[in-house]
């Protein structure tokens, strides 16, 4: 007899089939058994420039000295990886270390994302993984080399993270989440703006952010779906007690940005697309405005719970 489906495990095999790479070391599935109560990953954080040395997040997952891992010798690690591939790792002065049961129901690569999610939110640096080394309970070891990697928008980049943005990542990691295991409209927006992030495509990139805008922003109204969601912007900014002239970007600007990715859905942009520059900038400043509506988001509960209802409540919540 075929076990039921689950909904909330076919959502979750999903987001590994979008998450996960194709390079597995052959001790992949042990590492990941059943059999373990708990799995250690580790992974080093490349582009992490932090004065600190090491910092715990949260309960099971910290920074720590890439000096702290030192299982390059086990067979399932040294059959997989490069020397070239060792000699990156060894020379990452910083590595994410988490710890989460075997059967999670978020998945490591899925952890991996929130982490880097919410760094994103704090402070959009070049910080990216190349590579997961697995370690079970059991002594198993895997490693799992990453492919959708966290890209940066060069006028949006800054390098140095502060211990200020790393205060409020251990704020928000937790919401973030909880965002993805407890929501249904706030987790595909979750799913869409990271899916921005790792993008090297800026179309694909603006497009991504100006689905997970509606996802966020629409509510029932009779003005055009560009207007509604910039006024839904305009007052959620307003709810975090910031004037216009201090938002991020003003409501005006964000529309034109939503009106953008629209015209790129459906063609009409194809002109303007041949101005580099702009399209960066456009895209910097969307991804700014993106940041800062997570970041209210995960901050309040209430906000969540609001826009979590259908586009008729919404409406009342705005």
């Amino acid at each position: 007899m075929k076990p039921k489906s689950n909904p909330q495990t076919s959502s979750l095999l999903e987001h590994r089939l979008r998450t996960s790479p194709r390079g597995v070391s052959p001790a992949g599935k042990q590492a990941v058994s059943a059999d373990a109560a708990k799995v250690e990953v580790w992974a080093p954080l490349i582009g992490f420039q932090w004065s600190g040395e090491q910092r715990e997040i949260i309960d099971d997952t910290a920074i720590r000295p890439g000096s702290q891992y030192q299982d390059y010798s086990d067979p399932a690690i040294a059959s997989f990886i490069s020397k070239d591939e060792e000699m990156e790792c060894r020379e990452t002065r910083h590595w994410l270390w988490f710890t989460q049961p075997a059967q999670s129901p978020l998945s490591s690569g899925a952890n991996m994302n929130a982490f880097l999610f919410s760094l994103w939110i704090a402070r959009p640096t070049p910080t990216y993984i190349r590579m997961r080394f697995h370690r079970s309970e059991a002594g198993d070891h895997a490693v799992v080399r990453v492919l959708d990697r966290f890209t940066w928008i060069g006028p949006q980049v800054v390098e140095t993270v502060r211990d200020t943005d790393l205060e409020l990542l251990e704020h928000i990691l937790p919401a973030t989440r909880r965002t993805y295991l407890e929501t249904e409209r706030l987790r595909n927006a979750l799913t869409l703006t990271v899916r921005g992030c790792t993008t090297a495509d800026w179309r694909v990139a603006f497009l991504s952010f100006t689905a997970a805008a509606s996802h966020l922003l629409r509510h029932a109204g009779r003005a055009s779906l560009a207007r509604r969601v910039s006024t839904a912007y305009s007052v959620l900014m307003r709810g975090t007690g910031s004037e216009p002239d201090e938002f991020v970007v003003s409501p005006n600007q964000f529309e034109y940005l939503f009106r953008r990715g629209s015209e790129i859905l459906e063609g009409r942009d194809h002109r303007g697309q041949s101005d580099a520059a702009r399209n960066l900038d456009d895209l910097g400043h969307f991804s700014d405005a993106m940041r800062k509506i997570w970041r209210t988001v995960l901050e309040s509960k209430e906000i969540a719970t609001g826009l979590e209802g259908n586009d008729t409540e919404r409406a009342s919540f705005f």
